[in-house]
């Protein structure tokens, strides 16, 4: 729910191409970034390093592509584009922009070790803002935590000079409080794996250990043989259905039961 009103994401439709495995970490390279801490940076910053002379297509440019930098800066603009990403256009208070991209967690692979914090990342986005295919307007402060990548420039809104950007996000920060400071490590279990965790552990008699994971449509579930119960997220709101009919209950917002389990320990 968004503004009082219910609002479901819009579903990936077709993903990336250029460079999408550097985007999105299924390349070869992903392991050696490093996302232990964030360097702190600015939109500023980020813009005057200069440029590299070529952008080959599966092979990350040494250090920017292997770095994980912390910028903040005002969401000026955002919208949901041809390739499913979230495309945030951040100023500083000089004018200069910069772009940031939050990937959709359905043209992330697998096997990329930042499908959590992207999963994560969309999920505090769309708890926040509803993002369409036209972009909006806003004047939002926030702390971006992101890869840095080198794009091509052509003709992109917010593009920084020398066409960098951060994509993907890891981190997503609004109205921040204090200083950059650095952050070890950034969530490769996605909320939704920590609630059905916490689930367990809290509802044995409904949810009992193993789970089966699974995607349907918009939904991402576990499934409980023993019990024929269903746990899921889609939204931001938490479904659980009893598997015997259509019947979908809603029993909450993912961010309220998402308090409960952190205080669990989950």
């Amino acid at each position: 729910m968004v503004d009082g009103e219910c609002y479901a994401p819009l579903p990936a439709t077709t993903c990336g191409v250029e460079r999408w495995s550097i985007k999105t970490g299924t390349d070869v390279g992903a392991s050696a970034v490093n996302t232990r801490a964030a360097v702190p940076s600015s939109v500023a910053a980020m813009g005057a390093i200069p440029a590299p002379a070529s952008l080959p297509p599966t092979t990350r440019i040494s250090p920017v592509e292997l770095t994980t930098y912390v910028v903040d800066a005002t969401l000026i603009k955002y919208r949901f584009t041809d390739d499913s990403d979230y495309h945030l256009v951040l100023a500083d208070a000089a004018g200069r922009t910069m772009i940031a991209e939050l990937p959709h967690p359905d043209c992330v692979g697998a096997a990329s070790p930042f499908k959590g914090a992207i999963t994560a990342v969309r999920a505090t986005f769309d708890a926040q803002l509803r993002a369409g295919t036209t972009f909006k307007s806003v004047a939002i402060p926030v702390r971006i935590h992101g890869i840095g990548f080198w794009d091509s420039i052509h003709g992109q809104t917010g593009v920084a000079p020398n066409g960098i950007e951060l994509h993907p996000v890891l981190r997503l920060e609004f109205n921040p409080v204090g200083p950059q400071g650095s952050v070890v490590g950034y969530p490769l279990v996605t909320d939704s794996d920590r609630l059905f965790n916490w689930a367990e552990a809290a509802y044995p008699d409904y949810f009992p250990k193993p789970g089966t994971a699974g995607t349907f449509e918009r939904y991402t579930y576990r499934y409980y043989a023993k019990t024929g119960n269903y746990v899921a997220t889609a939204g931001g709101r938490v479904i659980v259905h009893n598997g015997k009919d259509w019947n979908l209950l809603d029993v909450g917002s993912l961010a309220d039961f998402m308090a409960g389990a952190a205080a669990a320990g989950f």
